[in-house]
């Protein structure tokens, strides 16, 4: 240390002037730098601005687009309602045509099987059954049918079957409706039958005879059917 380290440091006025005990200050010492405790600083750190992204307005065209695709939705949903209805009708019209055929058709046959029973009661009968069976024949009758087969007509037939002794069969070889007369109520019928006669003492068949009508069978207002008339195949009665 120099001299002029070990010298003292000149004193304010004031000091010396108060007679106290010179007192030597020291100056402290301080590492260099900045003042205050050291921290850790904070770190900023800039994110930056998020923007919201916005939808896209649709375009026009788009717009027109959706709205042309809602249109022909409805369109077709209209036009699958109308083919369903269009459906269900045409199948309820074939359904009732249907059975109006099958009503005519019943109704047909029926004309037929009234005059083939007609035909079957008239020309079979047994010696033990005869009385029974032109009864069934005639009862089955009506209009001019049933006025050829008068009571006194009904009785000589009768005789007439008793007195050849034999009893008669018949087969139906054939019948068709020939038509129907939807005004009169009144159906034609072509009848094809086979008649064979068997003599009741010997049990001996004659010869079969093959015979060809036309039956008219009229229909009354309830629907009953009964032989109207009895005709050959020239139109003779």
């Amino acid at each position: 240390m120099t001299q002029e380290d070990m010298t003292e440091p000149p004193q304010p006025d004031g000091l010396r002037a108060s007679g106290s005990s010179s007192v030597t200050r020291r100056r402290a010492a301080r590492p260099a730098g900045p003042t205050g405790e050291i921290g850790a600083e904070p770190i900023s750190v800039s994110l930056g601005r998020t923007e919201a992204r916005s939808k896209p307005e649709p375009s026009v065209a788009a717009s027109r687009r959706t709205g042309n695709a809602r249109a022909v939705a409805r369109v077709a949903a209209v036009a699958a309602v109308v083919l369903i209805g269009a459906l269900g009708v045409a199948v309820a019209l074939m359904g009732r045509a249907q059975h109006r055929d099958d009503l005519q058709a019943a109704r047909d046959q029926r004309f037929v099987d009234t005059a083939v029973q007609t035909v079957t009661n008239m020309m079979t009968y047994g010696q033990d059954s005869i009385d029974k069976n032109v009864d069934q024949f005639v009862n089955s009758t009506s209009g001019p049918l049933r006025g050829t087969f008068n009571p006194d007509n009904t009785a000589n037939l009768k005789a007439l079957y008793h007195q050849t002794g034999s009893s008669s069969e018949v087969v139906i070889k054939k019948a068709s409706l020939e038509s129907v007369d939807e005004v009169s109520k009144k159906a034609s019928i072509l009848i094809s039958a086979r008649v064979t006669l068997t003599n009741a003492d010997s049990g001996v068949n004659e010869p079969s005879k093959s015979y060809r009508m036309r039956m008219i069978v009229a229909e009354d207002q309830q629907g009953n059917m009964t032989a109207y008339d009895l005709r050959w195949p020239d139109g003779q009665s």
